[in-house]
């Protein structure tokens, strides 16, 4: 019992995790916060209908998701239970503060599917990163797959204590 505690000293001293001598860590560290206001629309020869506008929140350096679609059961052997998949468009965000006070915004969307009378995945994924101000805005766009066209992507980066 001692030698894991002696473990769990080492190594928290080794990661920077000092715990002071009263016994109580301290507090957590509060990094910066974001807010991404996003539009994701499909575009194809109807023309262009919005499908979802999430506001994401996070903290630097940390992933902030989105899904919209379903979630499929896979089963790739008899008798296996399955494994989900995610079907629709994915969306990944991350935000870093630079040195000039600009965000460097980095962006991942991915639209999946199954192939009708088979059993196959497929993805189309496009990733963009841009330094930006609050207020500025990111955009690209990722190929449908299934039945053409494509999603576009914007993002535009918030004040995150404003409504």
């Amino acid at each position: 019992m001692r030698r894991a505690g002696v473990a769990c000293f080492v190594l928290c001293g080794l990661l920077g995790l000092a715990v002071p001598a009263g016994g109580q860590p301290p507090p957590p560290v509060q990094g910066r916060t974001y807010r991404v206001d996003c539009v994701l629309a499909r575009s194809d020869k109807g023309g262009k209908k919005v499908i979802g506008e999430p506001k994401l929140f996070g903290f630097e350096g940390l992933p902030m998701g989105y899904h919209t679609g379903t979630k499929k059961t896979v089963v790739p052997v008899a008798g296996d239970r399955g494994e989900l998949v995610e079907c629709g468009l994915s969306l990944r965000v991350q935000a870093r503060e630079l040195t000039d006070g600009r965000v460097w915004l980095d962006a991942t969307v991915q639209s999946t599917w199954l192939e009708e009378g088979k059993l196959r995945v497929r993805s189309n994924s496009s990733r963009a990163g841009e330094a930006v101000r609050k207020g500025e805005r990111l955009s690209f766009e990722v190929e449908k797959g299934e039945g053409g066209g494509s999603y576009l992507v914007e993002i535009r980066l918030r004040d995150p204590n404003k409504k």
